[in-house]
């Protein structure tokens, strides 16, 4: 009871300092397949890492945990975000009940108590971390809470989780502190001065240290804020012994979480940013040409119309040269005749109605060779124009087809939508100097790695 915060750890053999580690990464349904939800979770979940267990409005049984995982990839739409997985570094000046306060309080602040989650905090490792799966999902509502796929919640959620971490040494009064901008930092170094000058100016002053209540292992609480956790550990295989590992922890979590094959490396961050765009690009540049594929569609139809319009009004006319050309052949033939061409031969004005007839006659025959021939150019016009309409409607289809992974047009721009926030959040992790490695190790090429640049840059990708 009467321990002082600094002198709470010694006896246990635990490496001293903070590190900083903060991995966050959604996962899309159409980027994973229908098993990976269940080996996510068994491998968060699996008995011989974890030390503790909690969730929220979620079961944190090993089994249950998976078909609730597995329900919300069946149930979401086709590119819906399914959950988003964060790692997050423990630091070592605290002690495994402290831990766990500190993990619960960021995760309450981050889901208010409406958003579901389920953590683990693994001892497969000389560092202590956490895994999460947090379901962005409002239980009530369906809306999200945390807005994790908005551009810059990478950025946001690193900073509470800066503060969460460092608020926690205080209370702790541990005099290291962490910082998301890494150790070589200028906001590093002023972070532990300034822990360095409150110790020293607290110790040197005749007032007395603001009273604190330890509870009975000597820890003091992390937030004085935030209410007591008085709600039991839900979940398996929960310890809650203070016994710690008498080897040296490492000070870096990267060099020491296991890269299983699930869990993406920043090469795999930057390989499948990298094909979200290509997808990004594949995607516009198909809906563009159904577009424009459409839109020769409708000239095609509209001129096939007034094409068929025309030769619907040649028919009559058609009918009436046929008509006249009868007719015409009948005067002709009255004209003809041993008698006729002998009055003919008699008379001149017999002669030259007979004359007149025989001009009518070929007049109609070729008004009605004109008009058959106005037809058939018609009928082939139409024709080309059926065919033409008839490819531009196949190769819209077999367009479309190639994209019928998204559904229908309102999936296709939902997707695209989903694409963008999905390459905002994942670039958001990455930083000039990871895409360099990644360039310089060939794990993407020269245009990639402008465009990863560019989406940094700009917190994001445009519209």
């Amino acid at each position: 009871m009467g321990l002082e915060p600094a002198r709470a750890f010694e006896g246990f053999g635990m490496a001293t300092g903070a590190a900083f580690y903060f991995n966050m990464i959604g996962f899309n349904k159409q980027a994973i397949t229908p098993d990976f939800a269940a080996k996510h979770m068994s491998y968060i979940l699996n008995r011989n890492k974890v030390r503790a267990v909690g969730s929220q409005h979620a079961p944190a049984h090993f089994w249950h945990a998976q078909d609730w995982l597995e329900a919300h990839y069946t149930l979401g739409r086709k590119n819906a975000r399914v959950w988003t997985r964060f790692i997050l570094n423990l630091p070592h000046d605290l002690t495994h009940v402290q831990r766990v306060q500190l993990v619960k309080h960021f995760l309450a602040e981050m889901s208010q108590g409406r958003a579901q989650f389920v953590w683990a905090i693994h001892k497969d490792t000389q560092a202590p971390h956490a895994h999460v799966v947090f379901v962005d999902k409002d239980v009530a509502t369906g809306r999200r809470v945390a807005q994790l796929t908005e551009a810059g919640s990478a950025h946001r959620w690193r900073k509470v989780w800066e503060d969460c971490c460092n608020r926690a040494l205080e209370w702790a009064g541990s005099l290291s502190r962490v910082s998301r901008m890494g150790k070589e930092s200028a906001h590093y170094r002023q972070l532990n001065e300034r822990a360095r000058e409150h110790a020293r100016s607290a110790s040197s002053t005749a007032l007395s240290p603001i009273p604190r209540t330890f509870d009975v292992a000597g820890n003091a609480p992390l937030c004085h804020q935030l209410p007591p956790d008085t709600k039991p550990m839900q979940g398996v295989n929960q310890e809650s012994d203070e016994r710690a590992s008498s080897s040296t922890e490492v000070s870096a979590m990267d060099a020491v979480i296991k890269q299983e094959a699930h869990i993406p490396s920043i090469s795999g961050v930057v390989a499948f940013v990298s094909s979200q765009m290509l997808e990004l690009e594949r995607l516009r540049a198909a809906k563009q040409t159904i577009v424009d594929y459409r839109a020769t569609y409708a000239e095609v139809t509209t001129h096939l119309i007034r094409t068929q319009g025309r030769l619907e009004g040649v028919d009559p006319e058609l009918q009436r040269a046929a008509a006249r050309v009868v007719k015409a052949e009948q005067e002709e033939a009255r004209h003809q005749g041993v008698a006729q061409r002998i009055w003919q031969m008699v008379s001149p004005s017999a002669r030259a109605r007979a004359k007149a007839a025989k001009t009518a006659s070929d007049m109609a025959v070729y008004s009605l060779s004109t008009l058959r021939i106005k037809a058939n150019t018609l009928l082939r016009e139409a024709q080309a124009l059926q065919i033409e309409q008839k490819s531009l409607h196949e190769k819209a289809a077999a367009l479309k087809s190639s994209l019928a992974i998204y559904g229908t047009d309102a999936d296709i721009d939902e997707a695209e939508k989903s694409l963008m926030r999905t390459i905002s959040v994942n670039a958001a992790e990455l930083t000039a100097v990871e895409l360099s490695q990644a360039f310089l190790a060939g794990h993407i090429t020269p245009d990639e790695h402008r465009q990863l640049l560019r989406a940094i840059d700009r917190n994001g990708i445009e519209v």
